[in-house]
């Protein structure tokens, strides 16, 4: 048999032409549904990072209204650990605690720095004469005041409280020497 002897009739080529429209269509929609899935998928990733962008630009919103906080908790620190040792500062102050607790200061010494990575350790021994009561709010002061103090010994002889205890500053050029 030739294939020039088949007579395709309208009807069977009207068939054949649909069927090779229907998987023609078929084809497209498929490859239009893994388009669309992959451009779902897109879009959740997108929606996902805008989602972390809004949270960290909140979180940095929050941080610059929280900024003057900040500046003074820095103040703050800056004044408990100075950017020098100020002996002299350290004695006036020991010295206005003691008043103001109403005992007397009696002797400072200072003693041989000690260096950490972040700041320099000032040791002292301080004596004071008084009483009881007002050794004990010149203690409270010390911890609560507005310098950092690490209380090491306390000795306490009827009228005489001897402290050793160490200030800190933070000289970056000395700490580099080290």
């Amino acid at each position: 048999m030739d294939l020039r002897d088949i007579k395709i009739t309208p009807g069977i080529l009207a068939l054949i032409l649909g069927g090779l429209g229907l998987v023609v269509m078929l084809f497209l929609i498929i490859n239009q549904l893994g388009a669309l899935n992959d451009a779902q998928d897109r879009v959740s990733e997108e929606s996902d990072a805008l989602n972390l962008a809004n949270i960290r630009l909140g979180q940095l919103v929050e941080l610059r209204q929280r900024g003057p906080e900040f500046v003074n908790y820095l103040e703050t620190l800056e004044q408990l650990i100075p950017a020098e040792a100020g002996e002299a500062d350290l004695i006036i102050s020991l010295d206005r605690m003691a008043r103001n607790a109403g005992i007397e200061l009696t002797e400072v010494r200072f003693d041989e720095r000690g260096h950490t990575d972040e700041y320099v350790e000032v040791p002292l021994q301080i004596s004071f004469r008084g009483e009881f009561r007002s050794f004990l709010e010149i203690i409270q002061n010390l911890q609560e005041g507005n310098r950092a103090f690490r209380i090491e010994n306390i000795n306490l002889d009827g009228e005489r409280l001897d402290l050793n205890l160490k200030a800190f500053y933070r000289d970056f050029d000395d700490l580099e020497e080290n």
